[in-house]
């Protein structure tokens, strides 16, 4: 499946509307190819949750051509930050949503759902951990996992960062398995380019996530 722009910006009704158009004709040129497509790509905690109504021709093109919703999910400096009750400045305890990571239950549930596009086929298209998200704990400077250790480590997390890292991912798999429509999730990185090594995977993390894969086959869908 083919993907469009990367985190598009659709801040506004105006923006959300011409995007939904734009990928609507693009899902219906790529199935003329053969080929699916997955709108939207939206990054970490966007787009507004309300303005999904207006992405509602994109989603139709997605139910018509067999495509994907594609959106990404991050946190730092864990994976579950902003998810339930792990709240910046102790805000309110989202239950089993979240801001950041599972944020996809808040669009689904309150929007999607109520709109009739419950069962549009979902892809996070990349999910980790990413320190440029905003209103985290942490070093400022940080992005990648590999940039948090230190953090992970002096809240009393165990010296084993490919470990904790793998745990972090085991428990956001143990949330995408829980929604049926999620089809598949993808990490971001195996193989870094440069500039990107602090979230790269490839090494004892992949081999722990190898070994998780083997135990826990995924469904086919």
């Amino acid at each position: 499946a083919w993907e469009a722009y990367n985190e598009p910006v659709a801040d506004t009704p105006d923006k959300m509307k011409r995007l939904a158009d734009f990928e609507a004709e693009r899902t219906r040129l790529l199935a003329e190819a053969g080929i699916r497509s997955v709108v939207g790509n939206f990054a970490t905690g966007h787009p507004p949750l309300e303005l999904w109504p207006h992405f509602a021709p994109a989603l139709d093109a997605v139910r018509q051509y067999g495509g994907f919703l594609g959106l990404h999910e991050y946190s730092a400096p864990i994976m579950q930050f902003g998810f339930g009750a792990l709240q910046p400045d102790n805000g309110a305890d989202q239950g089993d949503e979240g801001w950041l990571t599972v944020r996809y239950r808040k669009a689904y549930r309150h929007y999607l759902s109520p709109m009739g596009y419950g069962d549009t086929p979902l892809l996070i298209t990349e999910c980790g951990i990413d320190g440029m998200i905003g209103n985290r704990p942490g070093p400022p400077d940080a992005r990648g996992w590999k940039d948090f250790v230190n953090t992970w480590l002096a809240n009393g997390l165990r010296n084993d960062p490919p470990g904790v890292y793998m745990d972090q991912l085991i428990w956001y798999d143990s949330q995408l398995q829980q929604d049926d429509y999620v089809r598949g999730a993808a990490i971001f990185v195996a193989g870094a380019s440069p500039g990107w090594e602090p979230y790269d995977i490839l090494g004892r993390t992949a081999e722990l996530l190898q070994q998780y894969l083997q135990v826990h086959p995924q469904p086919a869908s």
